[in-house]
């Protein structure tokens, strides 16, 4: 099968970034980078063609012709700015139906993700699964896959768009949380996590195919996360036991120290043959 991530980003790629473009290489499903990026993207789209990269791919999109295709799909007046990306995910299987064509699965993740080998975890998914979530709550914005047909692609119409796309608040109706102190309940409309469930069975949702989130494991108790990338895979330290999970969302990352990152030229780090790094008491170590 053939899985495909679609991630949005407008402005500098964050400096992070030359990390998770490494574990995204050749990493079993495909990605595809759309946006500005404020010409920060030169020299990873260099990299790509220098050593044939086929999995990853990106797509300059302004933000005036992402209101453009709005308009012209929806007949709806965007109200833009970067972190309204998380209200177009759903909307994704329409806005971008031309580059999904030829996949099984297309879905969304988040760019301050770390990636393990994918494949072990998606290699032998039902053809009966409609979504794949990384987490406890389907759908999640760092991670979720949507099985690539009418019913998942248009499932977004039952949403309220033009009420959330016009306005200057975040709805989150990619995972059915409340942002900026506006309730979707109050504003009477709705959410995917709600809109999928009415609309699919329950046995044919892959809930959990691993825990993206640090925080899960007790970071604001301990003050500590240890987190190690080694040979492909990615292994957390919990309970003084290494185990080995899919994907990392930094969702802590404020709270890191990325100092080490400044220091290490961004080529030298897609020239590492073998990238390891970790992850342990806030600060981040590359060697």
């Amino acid at each position: 099968m053939k899985f495909l991530f679609i991630i949005q980003w407008y402005g500098k790629l964050p400096i992070w970034f030359p990390i998770t473009f490494k574990t995204m290489i050749n990493n079993y499903v495909d990605f595809l980078l759309i946006g500005d990026f404020e010409n920060s993207a030169d020299i990873y789209i260099n990299y790509i063609e220098k050593n044939n990269v086929k999995n990853i791919k990106f797509i300059y999109f302004s933000k005036i012709d992402l209101k453009k295709i709005i308009k012209k799909k929806l007949d709806i007046d965007l109200y833009f700015y970067p972190y309204k990306c998380c209200d177009l995910k759903p909307i994704y299987g329409i806005l971008f139906n031309n580059y999904i064509i030829d996949y099984d699965y297309w879905g969304y993740c988040d760019i301050d993700l770390f990636f393990s080998n994918l494949k072990v975890y998606l290699e032998k998914i039902s053809t009966n699964i409609e979504i794949i979530s990384g987490d406890t709550n389907c759908p999640i914005g760092p991670f979720t896959l949507f099985k690539n047909n009418k019913l998942n692609n248009e499932m977004c119409k039952e949403l309220d768009l033009k009420l959330v796309l016009e306005s200057r608040l975040i709805y989150g109706i990619d995972e059915g949380h409340d942002f900026e102190g506006k309730t979707l309940e109050s504003s009477n409309t709705n959410n995917m996590k709600n809109i999928i469930k009415k609309n699919i069975y329950k046995k044919d949702i892959l809930n959990n195919l691993f825990s993206v989130q640090l925080n899960h494991y007790d970071y604001h108790n301990y003050k500590c996360m240890d987190l190690v990338y080694y040979f492909d895979n990615l292994y957390l330290l919990v309970n003084k036991k290494f185990i080995k999970t899919g994907c990392i969302h930094l969702n802590e990352k404020n709270n890191l120290d990325f100092s080490s990152l400044n220091k290490i030229n961004i080529k030298k780090i897609l020239n590492k043959k073998n990238l390891n790094f970790c992850i342990s008491n806030e600060k981040f170590y590359i060697f």
